[in-house]
């Protein structure tokens, strides 16, 4: 139930996020508001972002940058400060660096463990926000999965996993993003991914026995869904 939070927590903030923007070009069109007017806070992204990086593990750096950089951004668009954040940009860059030689020399693998990994439960759930999420599922009795790629990548091999039924579905979201799925040569795919400027690939062989059938289901919004062999 946590993982699937966390999954339809991720969609709901996109799919609000593009309804907003819509409805609020709509009625720029329509002549009810003026749309630069309400742009001028999109930095509010950036610490919704920053908030859901603090919440991963290894995360609190990289949510610290989007925190201060939205922050910085959404007050100088209100007029609080006058210094662009062009301006100390640089200092991004060392503590980004220095956040990169820090978990090289005293890294926990703890944090490494829940990106990467065997899984031998009967789902396959990933949520990658700016991330890498790889996972191999070996189950018997495999039953399908939710997959979500938000500026960030997932790769998930399902080789040698076995289906529970004659059919599983995965449904997948990916935004700016990609998400990749490696499944056994005897399943059939069918893809019902939904591309908006983005695309969905399947590079599977033909298999002998279509017995087994993998339904990939979901939406590309900037990026891409794959499923190979």
């Amino acid at each position: 139930m946590e993982r699937t939070s966390k999954h339809l927590s991720a969609k709901l903030l996109v799919g609000v996020f593009i309804v907003a923007l819509g409805i609020l070009f709509l009625a720029d069109n329509l002549g009810y508001l003026e749309a630069d007017d309400y742009l001028l806070y999109w930095p509010v992204i950036l610490l919704v972002v920053g908030v859901v990086n603090l919440a991963q593990p290894g995360g609190r750096l990289k949510g610290g940058i989007f925190l201060i950089v939205g922050g910085w951004i959404l007050l100088f668009n209100m007029g609080i400060v006058d210094i662009e954040i062009r301006v100390f940009w640089p200092l991004i860059l060392v503590a980004l660096g220095a956040g990169l030689v820090w978990r090289a020399l005293f890294g926990s693998r703890s944090a490494t463990a829940t990106l990467k990994g065997d899984d031998s439960e009967s789902t396959v759930n990933a949520f990658a926000l700016m991330s890498a999420v790889v996972r191999r599922n070996n189950s018997s009795a495999f039953s399908g999965g939710d997959l979500t790629a938000i500026m960030g990548g997932c790769e998930i091999d399902l080789t040698q996993a076995r289906m529970a039924g004659e059919e599983v579905t995965i449904d997948t979201l990916a935004v700016w993003g990609g998400i990749e799925i490696r499944v056994p040569p005897e399943w059939t795919v069918v893809g019902k991914v939904m591309p908006i400027m983005g695309g969905f690939s399947d590079s599977t062989r033909a298999p002998r026995d279509g017995s087994k059938r993998l339904i990939v289901k979901g939406t590309a919004i900037m990026g891409g869904v794959e499923v190979k062999n």
